[in-house]
């Protein structure tokens, strides 16, 4: 499910390896592991500008999102 989600979310938007990039992730998440939200920004004309919405996760969906930061 979180997968559909996410690709719902970010679209055609693939950030690509840099070795200094300007992304930045927000990532909030509860003691319990059980939500998860993310919020997408790149740094754009000296400041930083949304590329997602914010992306809420909840259960297991939350746990294996988690794992990638």
């Amino acid at each position: 499910m979180w997968n559909t989600i996410w690709s719902d979310a970010i679209g055609n938007f693939h950030p690509k390896a840099t070795v200094n990039g300007n992304y930045m992730a927000e990532v909030c998440s509860s003691r319990d592991g059980e939500f998860l939200a993310v919020l997408l920004f790149q740094f754009v004309q000296l400041s930083y500008a949304p590329v997602t919405d914010v992306l809420i996760f909840e259960g297991s969906d939350a746990r294996i999102v988690k794992q990638l930061f």
